[in-house]
């Protein structure tokens, strides 16, 4: 079902990201590790990474997907 054809909503929930603006909120690198360590990873994610997932998302390959958010979370498993 589509309440205005043709469109498709599809949304990138972002967690921590490391940046300029990231970095600088962080100043702390004890405080930036506290944080990192609760990630499942181990480490904020790199814009690319985020980025990579946005481009699926707008891609024909994700032409089947509707109504959904991708997202990647701090919290721990």
């Amino acid at each position: 079902m589509s309440w205005l054809p043709g469109i498709s909503i599809r949304r990138c929930g972002v967690t921590w990201t490391r940046s300029l603006a990231s970095t600088r909120a962080w100043r702390s690198f004890r405080r930036w590790a506290e944080v990192a360590a609760t990630i499942p990873y181990g480490r904020f994610a790199d814009p690319n990474e985020v980025a990579q997932v946005a481009i699926f998302l707008a891609s024909q390959r994700a032409e089947y997907v509707v109504g959904q958010t991708f997202m990647s979370t701090v919290a721990t498993c």
